[in-house]
């Protein structure tokens, strides 16, 4: 399942070159979101040379998994880095990096800590903690 959204997000992003960064398994979070998911897949990836453009990106997606078939469950999210990710069965745990006020393009320097989960069929993006990243 995780190879055929992998190729779906390669195709939504045909003029750049994604790699797959990380990816896990979570609940769906009980509540109406388990009768309508078996749980949740989180992908994040990234994303670069656009059109041959120096741009460069990581981006977070969940999507909903019953039976052989995965739905987008949320908007996706994105920052510059994304320095890892841990995930059980309850949610996911990313460490990225974003653009600080009067950061140069190469040198993100506002760290974020994100929870992701499921709630009520829908992907909850939460920051839980913020940190600089002195480059």
């Amino acid at each position: 399942m995780m190879q055929r959204v992998l190729k779906r997000i390669e195709q939504d992003n045909r003029e750049c070159n994604v790699g797959m960064s990380y990816a896990g398994r979570i609940g769906a979070g009980g509540g109406p979101s388990s009768a309508r998911f078996d749980g949740a897949l989180v992908l994040i990836y990234s994303v670069d040379g656009c059109n041959g453009g120096n741009n460069w990106g990581y981006t977070a997606q969940v999507y909903g998994v019953k039976d052989d078939t995965a739905v987008e469950i949320g908007k996706p999210q994105s920052w510059s880095i994304v320095k890892g990710a841990d995930f059980n069965d309850k949610r996911a745990v990313i460490y990225a990096v974003a653009q600080g006020p009067g950061d140069a393009h190469c040198c993100p320097s506002e760290g974020k800590t994100i929870e992701v989960t499921v709630n009520n069929g829908q992907a909850v993006f939460r920051q839980i903690k913020a940190w600089h990243n002195s480059n």
